[in-house]
């Protein structure tokens, strides 16, 4: 048989030999593509960190930027002005709404909401967004495939995101979820994003939502928060930790989120509030 010197599994596809010197000049092998586009559904793009042929520019500001990403849909240049929002699995009604209402109406506003997929506030991002027809991406923690993504009751939902946006990941078409997996694909949320919305998280001092509001913070973002779920839940340990780490700008309106991205530095904004 014959040894294929490229790993077609883990999160990459790279040489295994120490120098991979040519590929970062050209294409990826066409036996590589050949064999990937037979264990992946079709319409499939492969974004290339070293070519930067269908490859975010954002992800680039990432040490651990991927050197290969599985792409369902369509880039588009307008992308470039997104904003995340992120929060929990399980959220209140009232944190469902306020969601798809943000995101909604950013979207309106042009902006390309980013979020994970995920059941809860993910799922009501992404509808606000497909309410308004604006774009909206999804960043994932398993492969593209139907029988890996995750959760699979939002197989549908991931369908008309591509058709409005696109689905993205660093893993195989055929990679099944892990928890590290989810919140490693939280540092690209963030950082394919202008600022990141904090809709609700769980009463605990460690999940993927103040992760994400972590990554954020690392990489230059700012992270919004709603003060009427602040008002609700101030005194869970989610929320308490969330305001010591990563000092959080409270708003009331989706437009102060927009006049926040357009207005002063945020070490100037935060002078005049006081």
């Amino acid at each position: 048989m014959e040894k294929i010197p490229y790993a077609l599994c883990g999160e990459t596809i790279l040489p295994r030999e120490k120098s991979y010197g040519k590929i970062c000049s050209e294409k990826l092998p066409e036996k590589v593509i050949k064999k990937i586009n037979e264990i992946s559904d079709k319409g499939i793009l492969i974004g290339n960190k070293f070519t930067g042929q269908n490859y975010p520019e954002r992800l680039y500001e990432l040490k651990d930027s991927p050197s290969i990403i599985y792409i369902k849909g369509t880039l588009d240049e307008s992308d470039d002005n997104a904003i995340a929002i992120a929060g929990t699995r399980t959220p209140t009604k009232k944190g469902k709404h306020l969601a798809r209402k943000y995101a909604y109406t950013l979207a309106r506003q042009k902006y390309t909401i980013i979020s994970g997929l995920a059941t809860g506030i993910d799922t009501q991002a992404h509808l606000g967004a497909l309410k308004a027809q604006g774009r909206t991406i999804a960043v994932l923690g398993t492969g593209c495939n139907r029988d890996v993504l995750y959760p699979k009751e939002n197989y549908m939902l991931s369908q008309l995101i591509s058709e409005n946006g696109y689905c993205m990941s660093e893993f195989p078409p055929y990679s099944r979820g892990l928890l590290s997996k989810f919140y490693r694909r939280n540092r690209i949320i963030s950082v394919l994003s202008k600022a990141v919305l904090i809709v609700e998280l769980k009463n605990s001092p460690h999940s993927g939502t103040l992760a994400q509001a972590y990554y954020a913070k690392n990489q230059g973002r700012n992270i919004f928060v709603l003060k009427e779920i602040v008002e609700a839940h101030k005194e869970s340990i989610g929320w308490k930790t969330l305001e010591r780490k990563v000092h959080p700008i409270i708003v009331e309106d989706p437009h102060e989120i927009l006049d926040e991205l357009n207005a002063a530095p945020h070490f100037q904004k935060k002078l005049i509030k006081k």
